[in-house]
């Protein structure tokens, strides 16, 4: 009955079944012919239009590794802003007794001369730190007398080693030979503002100072009104333009413009910030040691030595040297990644083979803060096949390419972190220490002393951070120091029992527990805030550390006798 009535219905819309299946036939003709047409004409396409994905990701991939370095080496602000989480704070039944801060100076250009550096853009002006910064300068009268005369540029008017000294870079864009850039200035500006809200009410920086009447007997026709206050900030700073420009634009931001105005900024005449305890034979003989040593095997790796050859061929302009230094090559490429520039091409019928050369009278006087050790030997397999595999994947003109800087800072970045782990490299540096270690415990004694001084600041060049990172047993720190690296000691009094301590901290990390004389239990364990954490070390270790146990790896017990220079006595080992 069932079947009857199906035919029956069937027969009666057999015409709709048919258009309806005949419908269905030509979708999948359709659907056929697209596909068999797609196919045959790819034989027509170029490959880039196939490979454009692949081409993306790849250029992606190597954006990300750019990126790493520029995080590593440039300090950028947005970096700055994410490492301040353990600097100052309430640490409950503690009061915080005074700061030393060490820092780097900011960005600049680079020490080597480098091939059309007119075209590399070294400006910052959208930074509103800036712009509120120079705009200060511009108009003050205190920095101006000549209001209206100093064509843009701003000195420093105060009495002493640093009166006439420009507080601004000298251009706006360029990057000129071993000078500060306006990125550097915004670095430091920055980092004042961290140490404002970090240490600033804590110190009582922000009180209005009082003013000091001149003597009756007083002819000065200084502008500058003296202020009580002054002499809790202590301010050191080497003699080259970068450094001081550091300070001073750190200094705006953490304190009153009254104070700013009259700071008075000592010199240190060494990088070391030695003060009294600078000569040492054995630190220079070790110094030259590492370096023949480090030279003679760096030249000895062919795919290190092409590489290096390939890309400071494209960048320096130096000639009539018979290598290529790798950290030379490095701090000329640190200008485009730090500044997102495009990489340099240089467009010759053949590879220059003119080679890098250090001039004497220039770089003698501006290279305070770079290293200038060729890398050596011990290179890992890996990274031999990395450089040899960027060399033989360059194009006809002499370009550097994204593959070289992923190469050579892999390189440098190893090597760095070996000598920052030799035994004779962690001596030299510690040697070079004494005397700014020295001086920085002699201060912590001040501060808990009862003495004025609340705020030192030591405006530095990798080499000096470098050196007392090394000597305090933080190694790890010590392989790189980045554009505007800070490092603070903050000193504390106990409110319970009038004990001190203090605490250590490097980029806005605490480093407390990795001194060598804070380790492990030797640190004492506070609560900061609500819900974190400090360590603090007792005094004590670091005065015991410089009086007793600073020369004890070097088979001495005092400075002078560890400065012997090797042969005259007992080998360390």
């Amino acid at each position: 009955m069932i079947l009857r009535e199906f035919l029956r219905l069937s027969s009666k819309h057999r015409t709709i079944y048919f258009y309806l299946l005949l419908w269905i036939l030509l979708i999948f003709l359709g659907m056929y012919k697209y596909v068999s047409s797609d196919s045959t004409n790819s034989a027509f396409l170029p490959k880039s239009f196939y490979s454009n994905k692949v081409a993306f990701e790849t250029k992606r991939k190597d954006t990300e590794k750019i990126e790493k370095y520029r995080q590593r080496y440039c300090n950028n602000i947005n970096t700055l802003n994410l490492t301040s989480e353990d600097e100052g704070g309430f640490i409950e039944g503690w009061t915080l007794q005074g700061v030393i801060l060490l820092i780097r100076h900011g960005d600049r250009a680079s020490l080597v001369h480098v091939r059309d550096i007119h075209s590399i853009d070294c400006s910052y002006e959208h930074d509103q730190n800036i712009i509120k910064y120079r705009n200060y300068l511009l108009n003050s009268s205190l920095m101006n007398p000549n209001n209206g005369n100093n064509n843009g540029h701003v000195s420093w008017n105060r009495q002493g080693p640093f009166h006439g000294f420009p507080l601004l870079p000298a251009d706006l864009r360029a990057c000129l030979l071993g000078q500060l850039t306006y990125k550097g200035i915004s670095q430091l500006l920055h980092i004042g503002e961290l140490m404002r809200h970090a240490y600033a009410n804590a110190l009582d920086l922000l009180r209005k100072p009082v003013p000091i009447p001149p003597p009756r007997t007083s002819n000065n026709t200084e502008n500058h009104q003296q202020f009580t206050g002054t002499d809790e900030i202590v301010v050191y700073s080497t003699r080259y333009r970068r450094t001081f420009q550091s300070a001073m634009a750190l200094l705006f931001n953490l304190l009153p413009n009254d104070r700013w105005h009259n700071l008075q900024v000592q010199e240190s005449h060494s990088l070391a910030f030695c003060f009294n305890d600078c000569a040492c034979a054995n630190a220079e003989h070790l110094k030259k040691m590492l370096s023949r040593e480090s030279s003679r095997d760096y030249t000895n790796i062919p795919a290190v030595a092409s590489l290096v050859n390939l890309v400071g061929s494209s960048l320096l302009q130096i000639q009539d040297a018979p290598v290529f230094n790798p950290l030379d090559v490095r701090d000329a490429l640190l200008m485009y990644v730090c500044h997102n520039q495009e990489l340099p091409c240089q467009h010759n019928s053949h590879q220059s083979t003119a080679q890098p050369q250090h001039e004497i009278e220039s770089n003698d006087i501006i290279d305070l803060d770079e290293s200038q050790h060729s890398p050596d030997s011990t290179t890992n397999d890996g990274d031999d096949d990395d450089m040899e595999e960027a060399i033989n994947d360059r194009p006809t003109e002499n370009c550097v390419e994204d593959d070289h800087i992923e190469a050579l800072f892999s390189y440098t970045n190893s090597y760095e972190v070996r000598e920052s782990n030799n035994r004779n490299k962690i001596i030299e540096r510690a040697l070079r220490a004494y005397g700014l270690i020295r001086n920085i415990v002699g201060l912590m004694l001040k501060m808990i002393s009862g003495d004025k001084t609340k705020f030192v600041l030591y405006s530095c060049h990798d080499q000096t951070l470098q050196f007392v990172l090394a000597a305090l047993g933080l190694i790890e720190q010590s392989s790189y120091i980045p554009y505007a690296t800070r490092f603070a000691f903050e000193v504390y009094r106990s409110d319970k029992d009038n004990q001190f301590y203090y605490r250590a901290v490097y980029n806005g990390k605490d480093v407390t527990r990795l001194i060598s004389f804070c380790i492990d239990g030797k640190s004492l364990r506070v609560k900061r805030g609500r819900a974190q954490s400090a360590f603090l070390c007792p005094i004590e270790n670091i005065i015991r550390f410089i009086h007793d146990d600073y020369f004890s790896m070097m088979n001495a017990t005092n400075f002078k006798d560890a400065c012997l220079p090797q042969t005259d006595r007992n080998s360390y080992f």
